[in-house]
């Protein structure tokens, strides 16, 4: 069975604003896989060299103090030559009250090798090739901090590649070139990094799947390099929905964390006429906990199950296209609230979303769909249950591809069709609206300096952030926590 080689999601991101995503993926490969798609790991330590300018701290309140423009130099000795280089940080941040920091920026490298016979003196060699990518993450009040770096090449070895770091330093000084940063990462080709196929089906080997039939018997039947998924409930009638489900399952241990989403996907070819809906699972058989996302003739529905035997239903009736599409479940931790985002995809237009739809689940017991809506929209007959309160199920250990028929017990078996299973996993980065007023005057104006006040009668201070021109006018953005303030040109 060909598994867990990836495909692309990093190329559409632009080479230097690379704030506003990154995907992360450095646990849910397996070497093998990496190894399959050109995807090697590393480990890097580095040492500050030097800080041409060690920033603007810019202190507006107790409760509001910037960071900007912090500029540093690395010496990055690497696992792997390519990540080997001399690296460039531009720092920005923000603190919190407790000390702690938010911190982000950009940042480049340039690939080359180190002479270490003095110490003291080091010196770089360029090779040939440059990274650039940005990073964020958390700055502690003792000095250590952790940040994710993303991170693309240009030139020489590393043109094409991408990186995924995770770095951190201990405790100290926020400038002291004795203390070592330690990163950890994976190098692949673009777009290697962010989608695993967990099986696209190609080999027909289907032995590491299991498969569970309801109440009746099925099959999983490999061909054409895709997966159909066979119920057989000749003389079984639907009374739960337990008693006429197939699912093909396959052991995977998943967890989404705060601020992460993953999101499953499949190419739904079809299903046939005797089958009710087409479904994907997040599952937890030990705590009998799951979400699925089903796709239905008339519905687009959320499932919740809440232990053995009883289950909540949360969505749309809608109809909507469901053979040659791609169907995709997500969930994404917020806090105490897991949202769960269901879309499909029509294949047959390049790949154009069709339908989206999002659900929340909170510790509090969500409002479902009434079982009246389902005999009335569906013409099914089965009871569900209300939801129960107790935190979202963020983790588990199987996913499932499934199928229901809602029958008498005299259809014929009930099929669907499945191809190129997919786990996407996405770090939803930290985006922060910084308080603050943008000042903009000519910029053929006489060479002004820009002062600021919190009252009309001063005291007036110089604003130390930087002026940058845009055509014909000179722009100063100025954090500010004040209802109000005051500022001027002198």
């Amino acid at each position: 069975m060909k598994t867990c080689h990836k495909r692309s999601f990093l190329s559409s991101i632009p080479r230097w604003p690379l704030m506003a995503t990154a995907a992360y993926l450095l646990t849910l490969a397996t070497p093998n896989a990496w190894a399959a798609a050109g995807v090697t790991s590393y480990t890097s330590t580095g040492y500050q060299i030097a800080a041409p300018y060690p920033g603007d701290t810019l202190v507006f309140a107790t409760n509001n103090v910037h960071v900007r423009n912090m500029l540093t130099l690395y010496r990055v000795q690497s696992t792997d030559a390519r990540l080997t280089g001399r690296r460039t940080a531009l720092t920005h941040g923000y603190y919190h009250p407790d000390g702690s920091a938010t911190i982000y920026g950009t940042m480049n490298e340039e690939v080359g090798t180190w002479d270490l016979i003095d110490p003291q003196n080091p010196k770089f060699t360029a090779t040939g090739g440059l990274w650039d990518g940005t990073w964020e993450g958390l700055f502690q009040p003792d000095g250590r901090w952790q940040i994710k770096i993303v991170g693309r090449g240009t030139g020489g070895a590393v043109d094409g590649l991408e990186i995924i770091e995770t770095a951190t330093r201990g405790p100290g000084p926020i400038i002291d070139p004795a203390i070592p940063i330690n990163y950890t990462g994976i190098v692949g080709p673009a777009g290697a990094l962010n989608v695993e196929v967990i099986d696209d089906f190609a080999d027909g080997d289907v032995s590491n799947w299991g498969l569970i039939a309801g109440s009746g018997t099925g099959q999983l039947i490999p061909a054409d390099q895709q997966l159909t998924l066979r119920g057989d409930f000749r003389g079984i009638r639907t009374i739960t929905e337990f008693d006429t489900f197939a699912s093909a399952t396959l052991q995977r241990s998943w967890e989404v964390l705060d601020g992460q989403t993953i999101e499953m996907r499949a190419d739904v070819v079809g299903f046939s006429e005797t089958t009710r809906q087409a479904v994907l699972w997040f599952w937890d058989p030990s705590s009998s906990r799951a979400y699925s996302l089903s796709l239905c003739r008339g519905a687009f529905l959320f499932y919740k199950l809440l232990g053995a035997g009883r289950g909540a239903l949360f969505g749309d009736f809608v109809d909507v296209k469901h053979t040659r599409v791609v169907l995709a479940f997500a969930l994404t931790a917020a806090g105490d609230n897991l949202i769960l985002t269901g879309r499909v995809f029509d294949k047959d237009n390049q790949n154009a979303l069709l339908y989206e739809r999002s659900f929340v689940d909170t510790p509090a017991a969500d409002p479902v769909i009434p079982n009246a809506a389902i005999r009335e929209k569906l013409g099914m007959d089965i009871s569900f249950y209300p939801d129960s309160p107790g935190r979202p199920l963020m983790s588990g250990t199987s996913f499932a591809l499934g199928l229901l028929q809602y029958t008498d017990g005299t259809l014929d078996p009930a099929e669907a069709t499945f191809d190129n299973l997919e786990l996407r996993t996405y770090d939803v980065p930290l985006l922060a609206i910084d308080k603050a007023v943008r000042l903009q005057w000519p910029a053929s104006a006489y060479p002004f300096t820009v002062e600021g006040a919190p009252t009309v009668r001063g005291p007036w201070l110089p604003v130390l952030e930087p002026i940058f021109e845009s055509g014909s006018v000179k722009q100063l953005t100025v954090p500010t926590s004040d209802m109000r303030g005051f500022f001027r040109l002198k």
